[in-house]
């Protein structure tokens, strides 16, 4: 079994700008972070909580979200329950933010939008001036608005069709309630479609943003 100071040596002399190979170092090397006793003395917590964080982030980079979620949680774990820590939260640390920007990626494309929402309301909260974690922020916020929307369009469309092909059978009280409720799903439409709009906007100027800044 490797020693924590071989594998760091290792991980230090990867290419910065090689992608791949960083997944395939890490990949091949997974035993060996895994089965870091953090448990030995700070040192060795601290090592295995540096390298599931950087294997995480690397994978997430790489765009492998679900392979890069549970190694991330467990990252994230180990920098909550860190036994050697000052007071200083981990959500005011640099790397940390990282960590949670990173793990809010994977839910995101894991579908767990429920967490990606509190992921990224967490770092928005921590840094609101960064562009980068506001457009997460609004990008979850389109995604689960254009499910409303959807979600409002399947509705008023299955009820015209109903309106139709039931007309000849349902009694003529029912139209005092059809034509109400059908203006109710219109106008929730609109309302939708404003509210999407106005973040599509600010999801484009967040992106530019974040482009001038490089």
């Amino acid at each position: 079994m490797k020693s924590i100071y071989q594998i760091k040596k290792e991980t230090d002399d990867l290419p910065s700008t090689d992608l791949l190979k960083q997944v395939e170092y890490y990949r091949n090397n997974s035993t060996e972070i895994f089965m870091i006793d953090e448990s030995i003395d700070q040192e060795h917590y601290r090592a295995k909580m540096k390298l599931m964080g950087d294997y995480g982030m690397t994978l997430s980079a790489n765009s492998n979200y679900s392979e890069a979620y549970p190694i991330l949680t467990k990252a994230i774990a180990l920098w909550r329950t860190d036994p050697y820590r000052d007071d200083t939260p981990p959500e005011d640390i640099s790397y940390f933010q990282h960590l949670l920007m990173h793990l809010g990626m994977a839910a995101f494309y894991r579908r767990d939008i429920e967490e990606a929402k509190e992921t990224f309301g967490l770092l928005v909260k921590k840094d609101p001036t960064n562009y980068r974690y506001q457009n997460w922020q609004t990008t979850v916020t389109l995604y689960r608005l254009n499910i409303i929307s959807r979600t409002f369009g399947y509705l008023f469309l299955g009820t015209v069709v109903l309106r139709i092909v039931l007309k000849s059978i349902l009694p003529d009280w029912v139209d005092s309630f059809y034509y109400p409720v059908l203006s109710l799903f219109i106008l929730g439409y609109i309302i939708l479609e404003i509210i999407k709009w106005r973040n599509k906007s600010k999801l484009e100027k967040g992106r530019t943003m974040v482009a001038q800044e490089g």
